[in-house]
Order: C-alpha cells, then sequence, then structure tokens
C-alpha cells in the first residue's frame, strides 16, 4: 500500500536507520540482478543478521 503512494522505491526508517524498500518484482529484479554489483557494498543490518543467522537466509 504504501508504494501506492510513494512509488516502488522509498525510504523508511527503522529507530534511527534509514532503510531503502523495494516495492515490486521488476524493481527488485532490476537492482538485486541487473544492478548487483552496483547494491553489493551496503553495509549489516544488524537485527537481519541476527535474525539470519548472519548467513542471509531465512532460519529453517
Amino acid at each position: 500500500q504504501l508504494s501506492e503512494t510513494y512509488g516502488p522505491v522509498f525510504t523508511v526508517h527503522l529507530g534511527s536507520r534509514p532503510c531503502v524498500v523495494l516495492a515490486g518484482y521488476k524493481i527488485l529484479k532490476e537492482t538485486l540482478v541487473e544492478r548487483a554489483e552496483e547494491f553489493s557494498g551496503r553495509g549489516d543490518f544488524p537485527a537481519v543478521q541476527q535474525w539470519s543467522h548472519g548467513d542471509g537466509d531465512a532460519p529453517k
């Protein structure tokens, strides 16, 4: 619903940390597949690291 107002790419703040949201298959594919090199150096997000046990995969 937020993407209907703000478009397929927008920022939310989780605490004091800005977090970019990609909403939709097309923008996800463009960003994470076609332009992966440009986005590969982004910093870690500790909550996600803890949740995924540091390997980026969802817990089993």
